[in-house]
């Protein structure tokens, strides 16, 4: 659980780091998660939460999120990875093992 604390911590330091270089035009965040669950949904929100309190961002102005549920299905999870890919999302939050693998195969 601390592994994953960290990594989620990761995420967010970099994208706040990194992000405001490209923030000329409104930034593009696909977040993709493999099911509907209470912990994963507040993985997605403090996600989204942290960007705006915390950096500031605002929704729909400084930010664009594209928020995707692959429903359990690992197929599935793989086609939105390449959906980000070709929408040229500026960063991928994937939420959960299946997702996270979707993203890296899609992003090689």
């Amino acid at each position: 659980m601390r592994k994953i604390l960290f990594l989620f911590f990761l995420v967010l330091l970099t994208i706040g780091l990194v992000l405001p270089a490209i923030a000329a035009e409104p930034i593009k965040i696909g977040i993709m998660q493999i099911v509907d669950h209470p912990a994963l949904n507040a993985t997605r929100d403090g996600v989204r939460d942290v960007l705006q309190e915390v950096y500031g961002y605002v929704p729909d102005q400084d930010i664009i999120y594209d928020i995707q549920s692959a429903q359990g299905d690992v197929a599935t999870a793989n086609t939105i990875a390449r959906k980000f890919v070709s929408d040229q999302v500026d960063v991928i939050v994937s939420i959960a093992t299946p997702t996270s693998q979707a993203a890296a195969n899609a992003t090689k």
